[in-house]
């Protein structure tokens, strides 16, 4: 591990206890990464996905992305209080495989909007919903 010069493990710029590093320049007891063993169904490895916080729902979106050979068209969910990922099959028409889009939750509207992209052989100029106030 690198510490900054004169021997700190952390320099925050403040006196306070309990945000990542101490008053002394220490950091925090218990903050770093840690694994989260995940129940359900599996994650496949993928890169270019994106990510969004759904907090009414109390849980993760993670859409599409590059898997090792293909694109995909999936929508896990990650409920963080049951430590649980699903794989949501979302109802009428699904968006195109892609990678490199962006993802936000429109909490009021209670939906997600899914922007742009990159599929096998175009790029994507949409938006598309996905309507959260289901199960």
């Amino acid at each position: 591990m690198v510490y900054p010069a004169g021997g700190e493990q952390c320099d925050d710029g403040n006196g306070i206890d309990g945000d990542g590093c101490q008053a002394d320049c220490t950091i925090s007891p218990g903050f770093g990464w840690q694994p989260v063993p995940a129940l359900g169904d599996a994650l496949l490895p993928v890169r270019g996905h994106a990510a969004a916080l759904d907090p009414l729902n109390a849980r993760i979106l993670i859409t599409a992305g590059r898997g090792y050979y293909d694109l995909l068209d999936t929508v896990y969910a990650f409920d963080w209080t049951a430590e649980t990922m699903t794989l949501l099959g979302p109802a009428g028409d699904v968006p195109a495989p892609r990678f490199d889009h962006s993802l936000v939750v429109d909490v009021a509207g209670q939906r997600a909007l899914l922007f742009g992209g990159q599929g096998y052989y175009e790029l994507y100029a949409d938006v598309i919903e996905l309507d959260l106030s289901g199960p």
